[in-house]
């Protein structure tokens, strides 16, 4: 009978340290979002999203828009006016500007610490801008004359809303084995890169039990070993959310047209070499010999914006436009009004 009881004794101490050492996995109360107790305080509009393409490459210079009401939208009356940085080479440029309207609502709980910041899109648009260039100068031999000029060009929107579930990791080091405090510990490290992550969605001032009941947020716990005075573990936590997806295009070619023209005192240059920009300069002289060189290029400013929500409001829409720039080398703006 000792012996029984010896054996038994130390089957139990041998499945305590199995416990403790084994990988934990754990799961906070299934909590639901609830929308409707988040208090509504504001609306707001702002560009969430902006896309450049220049034949350069290059967005050294730049020039401002004011009073730009969306061309494109998914619903409803969108006459916002919008002031947008644009910005170019200084040759041509496909601009594409995704402007929007938020409403702004907030959690808190009277057992919680805290507060969540949740913005809702109700409404998305876009304006497009092309702008092309005229540019004269003087060369060691002569002058030049360049055009970049607009041609055939499309605008096109999209939205879309998915219901998935954002997740997000993080690893910690701590001396408690409890999962609980485990999980307050890593939310303490996660919340931030969560709010980044989800755009729309503010975690940044919240506790996890604000977080979970108002927000629906569930987290679970690995045990991944330790070291020599703490224990290491991997934190997952997961939003039930509203993934926003919105695809846009402002696009056109340009065709540029190169002129170098000789003043008869030496060769036809084949590029501008310019030697001053800025210099006036007289055509008086009959040229003698003239060059010219013709470029295409195809600006592409698309681009994707993702961001996620506690709340579906905006519809799925698709909006496309198709232009003809005439070879002008001034600016189209798509913008009601």
């Amino acid at each position: 009978m000792k012996n029984k009881y010896l054996l038994l004794k130390t089957l139990s101490l041998v499945l305590v340290i199995l416990v403790v050492m084994a990988p934990i996995w754990s799961t906070a109360i299934p909590a639901k979002a609830n929308p409707d107790n988040a208090v509504f305080y504001n609306t707001e509009k702002r560009i969430i999203a902006d896309k450049f393409a220049t034949p350069s490459g290059g967005t050294g210079s730049s020039f401002t828009l004011s009073n730009l009401v969306p061309y494109l939208h998914t619903g409803g009356t969108f006459d916002a006016h919008f002031s947008a940085n644009v910005r170019w080479d200084g040759n041509a440029v496909a601009a594409a500007f995704v402007p929007a309207v938020l409403e702004d609502y907030k959690y808190t709980g009277s057992s919680s610490d805290g507060q969540i910041i949740a913005k809702r899109p109700t409404i998305v648009g876009l304006i497009a801008v092309f702008r092309g260039s005229h540019h004269e100068g003087t060369t060691p031999n002569g002058y030049y004359i360049e055009d970049y000029e607009l041609n055939e060009g499309k605008i096109y929107l999209h939205a879309a809303v998915q219901q998935t579930e954002y997740q997000y990791t993080v690893e910690i080091e701590t001396e408690t084995t409890n999962t609980w405090q485990v999980a307050m510990q890593a939310w303490v490290k996660a919340r931030v890169g969560i709010s980044l992550g989800l755009k729309l969605f503010d975690f940044a001032d919240a506790s996890l039990n604000l977080a979970s009941v108002e927000a629906g947020v569930q987290y679970s716990v690995k045990y991944e070993g330790s070291s020599s005075t703490k224990y290491i573990y991997k934190v997952t936590f997961s939003v039930p959310t509203y993934k926003i997806i919105v695809n846009y295009q402002s696009l056109v070619s340009v065709t540029e047209e190169l002129t170098t023209i000789s003043n008869g005192n030496g060769p036809t240059p084949t590029s501008k070499q310019t030697t001053d920009e800025t210099s006036v300069f007289s055509r008086s002289i009959a040229p003698t010999n003239s060059y010219t060189e013709i470029s295409h290029y195809t600006l592409n400013a698309a681009g994707t914006y993702v961001a996620y929500s506690d709340y579906m409001d905006i519809s799925p829409y698709t909006g496309y436009h198709e232009f003809n720039g005439d070879g002008t080398t001034g600016m189209i703006i798509f913008s009601q009004g």
